[in-house]
């Protein structure tokens, strides 16, 4: 899968790049670029989690995507309180490489 963009280069400008979102990417990189921005996304770092814990988080996400400004998808909320109630939620510590 390639990313698409209309001109020659792009410019970061999601949330996620906090100082970079006025770095200007250059078309060969941008695949690179978005490669790097899910691996900042897996990392994990220190002792997993409980199960109280994580649910908590879980239901805490839910509950700021329920106030409608994120952009997320109505199903997407109502898959991740479906998993709540269902007592579906990830278990174990995600390394920095994406791996449990």
């Amino acid at each position: 899968m390639t990313p698409s963009i209309a001109a020659p280069s792009s410019t970061a400008s999601p949330p996620e790049f906090g100082n970079f979102a006025d770095v200007n990417i250059p078309r060969d990189r941008l695949w690179e670029l978005q490669l790097n921005l899910i691996r900042s996304h897996a990392a994990g770092v220190g002792s997993p989690l409980g199960e109280a814990e994580t649910r908590g988080l879980m239901l805490l996400r839910a509950n700021v995507l329920a106030k409608g400004f994120s952009g997320i998808r109505l199903e997407t909320l109502e898959l991740l309180v479906a998993m709540l109630n269902r007592g579906v939620h990830p278990r174990g510590a995600i390394t920095r490489l994406g791996r449990r």
